[in-house]
C-alpha cells in the first residue's frame, strides 16, 4: 500500500518556513561557525575573532590586572607603614588608597567606554604609562623605609613581554628614565627626604655600632 501524496501547496509551504527558519538562524549567527574554538581558515572570520580578543584584553582582562596589581600594592604600602614612624609629612595612607582605586576605576572606564573610538590613539598604551605615575606615587610614600621598592617598576617591562621584544625593550629604558626624573624632583624639591633616602641605603641609620668599648678597631 503506497502512502497518500503530499499536497503541493503544502511541499511549497514546508519548503518556505525551512528556507525562513534557515535564514533567521543565519542572522542571528546559529548556522555559522563564529566562535573561537572551531577551526577555520576565513580570514574575514579570522579577522573578527583577533578584534574580538583584542577587545576582551583591552576593555576586560588588563582592567581586571590593573585593578589586582593596585590591590596587591595597596598591601604592601599598608604593611611598609606597620614598620615605619608616624608624623613624616608623607601622605595619608586613605589618600593613598583612594588614588589607587579611583585610578583603577577610571582606566576600566576609559578603555570600556574609549577604545575602538580615539582614533590613532592608542588607549592601552596610554594607561600603561599613566600606570608608571601613579606607581611613583606609591613609591614615594613608601621608598623611604625601603629603597629596593623601586625594583617593583620593572613589573611594567616584564608584562610587556607578551606584546613583543621591541615594546618590552621599549619600556626597559622608559622605566629608568622615569624613575631618574622622580629622583632629580625628589633632590630638588624634598632634599631632606632624598639625603634620609641615601643614609638609609648606605646603612648609616639601622646598622648598630658592634665595637667593643675600650678595644681600638684594626686598622
Amino acid at each position: 500500500m503506497h502512502p497518500a501524496p503530499i499536497p503541493a501547496n503544502i511541499r511549497h509551504h514546508s519548503l518556505f518556513a525551512g528556507c525562513a527558519l534557515s535564514e533567521g538562524f543565519d542572522r542571528q549567527g546559529f548556522g555559522r561557525q563564529d566562535s573561537d574554538s572551531g577551526f577555520t581558515l576565513d580570514s574575514a572570520l579570522l579577522a573578527r575573532r583577533k578584534s574580538r580578543n583584542e577587545r576582551r584584553l583591552a576593555t576586560q582582562q588588563i582592567p581586571a590586572i590593573r585593578a589586582g596589581g593596585f590591590a596587591v600594592l595597596c598591601a604592601i604600602v599598608w604593611l611598609q607603614e606597620q614598620q615605619a614612624t608616624g608624623g613624616d609629612g608623607r601622605m595619608d595612607l586613605t589618600t593613598l588608597f583612594a588614588i589607587n582605586a579611583a585610578y583603577a576605576a577610571f582606566g576600566w572606564l576609559v578603555l570600556r567606554i574609549g577604545y575602538g573610538r580615539s582614533g590613532r590613539l592608542d588607549l592601552v598604551m596610554l594607561m600603561f604609562h599613566l600606570d608608571l605615575l601613579v606607581w611613583l606615587v606609591n613609591l614615594h610614600r613608601i621608598e623611604s623605609g625601603q629603597l629596593y621598592f623601586a625594583y617593583f617598576l620593572l613589573v611594567r617591562v616584564a608584562d610587556q613581554v607578551g606584546f613583543g621584544l621591541r615594546r618590552a625593550i621599549y619600556f626597559a629604558h622608559l622605566v629608568p628614565l622615569a624613575y631618574l626624573t622622580y629622583t632629580a624632583w625628589v633632590a630638588l624639591f624634598e632634599p631632606a627626604n632624598a639625603q634620609s633616602a641615601a643614609a638609609h641605603f648606605d646603612g648609616r641609620d639601622h646598622v648598630p655600632d658592634r665595637r667593643v668599648p675600650g678595644v681600638s678597631p684594626r686598622s
